[in-house]
């Protein structure tokens, strides 16, 4: 019996010791530095970036021609042969009919809001959503804007890029662009010093994509490689954005440092020469991409920035949130701030993880107020920061507003005006006046998605506030426009639904890329948001966030420089990761391990507690032979000295 426990007590040593050996082994892998780190560098805080947001009209919100989604409808479309790319492009923007009428009681044409605020010489925004003063609104502002952050290029010139999980480019316009507006923030060059300046890529260079010469913006294709030269500038490597509706923005493939808050990296991105004039909406200048590289040919495929910080370890985790209010938000690089939502992450899978192109989910069903409403496309959606609204195909927005029409006609301006069911807010070209006590009588609308998300939106959350003033008066009124648009032929992209700023503005979103998947919380206000952030520089926190502000990059090496902490900005080395982060990263392994490790517990103490019984009841055994031997021993001496009948007949002096 003392070999089965020493046998088992062996076994659980051994275990023991290789669970440790693994944690000490995971935790030093995952705290060695990759890239251009410094050598023996801890691990990474999160980086906090401040996230404005832009304004933006009427016209420009219903135009969903420059989404990456919409021209992968247009592609699907070409390749079906089902409609030419013209008449596609008729209704990725939105055309407000001039055939309804303009004023129906408390209906209001967006075609009207439109004419009416391009005679008014001020417009403002519901929310305090942020404006530059040199930036006119030409229409009605909607309470949801376009988001961007500060983006510092080569030797500390500010630029503004847009926030986009719906695309991977980074972009940002060149001082020699020949048609840029005029209020852009560009990239130059000459003001940077020789040694720390970036370069155009040349044509014939290595990293100018291979036979990417097959588009009729390509200005001539390379004799080395068959690589896309730019149309502006022939020697140098082509970069092109086109969009559904012909916008387009062309120009070189550049590298060069850039500094996104306390980071700063040498990358390669697209430098604009030349664009069409409907290719710039706001006062943003370019774009941040933030989805897979699939999405990052143009035609040459370049590493996403975001993915280039990972490879190069500059951010601790392929993880990244986005925190977004109607006129601020936090974008935070490399992890989550839990200081920036309410209550728990919900997280769904992503699809299509074995080639990615889109932050894209799994829906389950839709329902109002907890009654579920049959959709005819509601499979899938694609999470899109650059995307205003909601938009849905055009056969689920009309089962939608055929449940709302029959249910919530109590609601002024719902069900029809003079007879026509069309004249309604539920339609695309109307918004209304309505008062709030009438919003509170709508309904909710819970989206569901797999791994039992629900995502709640509010009545105020899509009835969008939209301020246009008074002509007469100067007055600014305020009409609810519906944040829920539909787009013919979505569902032939292979996706039902896209998730935009309607959305997003109510649930901090985490894009989970380790793990493929997205989280959602409900985000905080901003005003308690921003007290946060405002109370330390250096948080306290789970995941030692470090709030950062733009920085200009370094002009005294030409090297990809590192990002630096607070304290090792003062001189120090910055704070080892806590153990609480490691538990929560390696959580699967170490409860296989204490569940393992258990079970031999218990089997080692069951082991002991048989064995002992057994040694007991054998030592009472024992006991008891032994007392039967002696008691038997002591019966035969005894017999052997009584003499028998015979014997004592013999014996002298005894009687016969």
């Amino acid at each position: 019996m003392s070999y089965h426990w020493n046998t088992l007590r062996s076994f659980s040593v051994v275990f023991l010791l290789f669970i440790v050996g693994y944690v000490v082994a995971t935790n030093s892998v995952g705290d060695e530095p990759q890239g251009n780190t410094q050598h023996g560098a801890s691990r990474k805080p999160p980086t906090i970036v401040p996230i404005k947001s832009s304004k933006m009209d009427l016209s420009n919100v219903m135009d969903f021609s420059r989404r990456q989604w919409a021209r992968k409808m247009v592609e699907s479309l070409e390749k079906q042969g089902e409609l030419a790319t013209h008449k596609v492009a008729s209704r990725l923007s939105w055309k407000f009919s001039a055939e309804k009428p303009t004023k129906v009681r408390n209906l209001v044409s967006k075609r009207y809001l439109l004419e009416r605020s391009s005679n008014a010489s001020r417009n403002t925004m519901m929310n305090g959503i942020a404006r530059l003063p040199e930036q006119q609104i030409l229409g009605g502002v909607v309470s949801v804007g376009m988001y961007y952050i500060e983006l510092n290029v080569g030797c500390g010139q500010t630029v503004h890029v847009q926030v986009d999980t719906g695309s991977s480019t980074m972009a940002v316009p060149l001082a020699e662009c020949t048609n840029c507006k005029e209020h852009d923030r560009r990239y130059d060059f000459a003001k940077c010093p020789n040694a720390t300046r970036g370069e155009k890529i040349a044509c014939d260079s290595d990293v100018c994509g291979k036979n990417t010469c097959y588009s009729s913006y390509c200005g001539s294709c390379s004799s080395v490689n068959a690589a896309c030269c730019s149309q502006v500038d022939n020697s140098k490597c082509g970069f092109i954005l086109r969009y559904g509706d012909g916008a387009f923005a062309q120009g070189t493939v550049i590298h060069e440092t850039i500094t996104v808050a306390n980071i700063t990296l040498k990358t390669y991105f697209g430098g604009i020469l030349k664009d069409s004039p409907s290719f710039e909406l706001t006062e943003v200048d370019g774009v941040f991409g933030l989805a897979f590289p699939l999405l990052a040919c143009n035609p040459t495929c370049l590493t996403p920035v975001f993915d280039d910080m990972v490879q190069k370890g500059l951010v601790e985790r392929d993880i990244f949130s986005i925190h977004s209010d109607f006129e601020n938000g936090v974008l935070v690089l490399g992890g989550i701030d839990d200081r920036l939502y309410d209550g728990a992450l919900q997280y769904s899978p992503l699809i299509n993880t074995n080639e990615p192109e889109f932050y894209e989910v799994e829906c389950e069903k839709v329902t109002v107020s907890g009654t579920q409403v049959d959709l005819p496309y509601f499979k899938t959606a694609v999470v899109d920061s650059g995307t205003t609204l909601i938009i849905v195909s055009l056969d689920s927005f009309l089962a939608l507003k055929r449940y709302f029409q029959a249910h919530y006609c109590n609601v002024s301006g719902l069900c029809g005006e003079d007879g026509d069911p069309d004249l309604s807010w539920f339609d695309p070209d109307y918004c209304a006046l309505l008062e709030d006590s009438e919003i509170r009588q709508l309904p909710n609308i819970e989206l569901h998605l797999k791994n039992d998300v629900e995502l709640v939106l509010e009545p105020e959350d899509y009835m969008l506030k939209v301020e246009s003033p008074n002509v007469l008066t100067g007055e600014m009124e305020i009409y609810r426009c519906l944040g829920i648009h539909y787009m013919q032929h979505l569902e032939r992209m292979g996706n039902d639904m896209i998730l935009g700023g309607t959305l997003l503005q109510r649930y901090y979103t985490v894009y989970d890329r380790e793990q493929m998947r997205l989280g959602f919380a409900k985000a905080k206000r901003w005003s308690d948001v921003k007290s946060l952030l405002d109370e330390t520089r250096q948080p306290e926190m789970e995941n030692d966030t470090n709030v950062a502000t733009p920085q200009p990059s370094p002009a005294t090496s030409n090297n990809t420089s590192t990002p630096r902490t607070n304290e090792e900005q003062q001189g120090g080395s910055s704070k080892p990761s806590s153990l609480l982060d490691f538990f929560s990263k390696h959580t699967f392994w170490i409860i296989v391990g204490a569940s393992i490790v258990g079970v031999v517990v218990v089997l080692t103490v069951v082991g002991v507690v048989i064995y002992r019984r057994r040694r007991n009841r054998y030592a009472q055994v024992d006991e008891a032979e032994s007392v039967s031997l002696t008691s038997s021993g002591r019966n035969d001496q005894e017999s052997a000295q009584l003499p028998t009948e015979e014997s004592a007949s013999l014996m002298p002096g005894t009687r016969a």
